[in-house]
């Protein structure tokens, strides 16, 4: 058994990028291991089987004592979870009642609101050593943060989206997430 790690990865046909995408799988999946080819691995998952890059896999023995894959795992199951302003439960999540949540189930307390994060909580990491975990923050319209996610690594991040309506994954080079990016904060670790 292995797990997933890097963001949302493509599950291919057969051992390399050449092979047609069946579907994808996101960080902290675990999936099991049939065959290896040439860095590639045979996994299978949810009555799926198809093809991962070795890069993106790991024994969960490596992982038992990353904070950031624990709170990556934490917070996956709930995409798809509906956005409330002031929501702080999984009956609907604004991004900072998100980030609250999540990290209070690995046993972490921080500032309700994205900006007092920010300015009052964890340490600051530059974008280019962002790890899994890491709370990325974004100021739209306004200098002021008003937007908080959780990065899940490749470049992506989980977070409560009110413009989505849910928890939604989003790349950090997309042109809104890159024009409003204000920083990056480590809480745990």
């Amino acid at each position: 058994t292995m797990v997933v790690t890097g963001g949302t990865i493509n599950v291919r046909t057969g051992p390399g990028t050449n092979y047609d995408k069946i579907t994808q799988v996101v960080s902290g999946k675990q999936v099991t291991v049939v065959s290896e080819s040439n860095g590639w691995y045979q996994v299978t998952f949810d009555s799926t089987t198809g093809w991962l890059f070795g890069e993106y896999l790991r024994d969960p023995a490596d992982l038992d004592g990353t904070v950031g894959v624990k709170i990556v795992s934490m917070a996956m199951p709930f995409l798809g979870t509906r956005y409330r302003s002031g929501g702080a439960s999984p009956s609907g999540f604004d991004c900072s009642g998100f980030v609250n949540y999540v990290y209070k189930l690995c046993g972490y307390s921080m500032s309700r609101v994205a900006s007092s994060i920010y300015n009052n909580n964890g340490t600051y990491v530059e974008k280019a050593n962002l790890q899994l975990g890491d709370l990325v923050f974004f100021a739209s319209n306004s200098s002021s943060i008003g937007h908080v996610g959780i990065y899940i690594g490749n470049g992506q991040f989980i977070h409560s989206s009110s413009g989505a309506g849910c928890v939604v994954i989003s790349d950090l080079g997309s042109s809104y997430y890159l024009k409003n990016y204000v920083g990056a904060k480590r809480i745990a670790g």
